[in-house]
C-alpha cells in the first residue's frame, strides 16, 4: 500500500482530529474503538494480497457475489486459493 501512496509514511491519524470520532475517552474505556474497525485494518492484508493476478481474478469476482443472493451460503472466495 505504501509503495502506491507514499504520503502515508508521515501520516499520523490515531492522533489526528479526523480519528477523533473513533475512539472513546471516557475514563474506562480510555483509547479504545467504540465501533468494530476490522474491516478497514491494514494489517489483516499480507504481501500477497497485492500480487496482481490475485486483485484481477479477485475483483472479476467480488461483483458476482456481491449482487448475487447469499441465502442460504454466501460461501468463500474462489480466489486467492494455494498463492503461498
Amino acid at each position: 500500500m505504501l509503495h502506491r501512496i507514499p504520503s502515508l509514511k508521515e501520516a499520523t491519524f490515531e492522533r489526528s482530529i479526523f480519528m477523533r470520532w473513533s475512539v472513546d475517552n471516557r475514563r474506562k474505556h480510555r483509547g479504545f474503538a467504540q465501533q468494530d474497525f476490522h474491516n478497514l485494518d491494514i494489517n489483516r492484508f499480507l504481501g500477497l494480497h497485492n500480487n496482481r493476478r490475485f486483485l484481477r481474478n479477485r475483483s472479476m469476482e467480488v461483483p458476482g457475489r456481491h449482487y448475487s443472493i447469499s441465502y442460504p451460503y454466501f460461501g468463500e472466495f474462489n480466489t486467492g486459493r494455494n498463492i503461498r
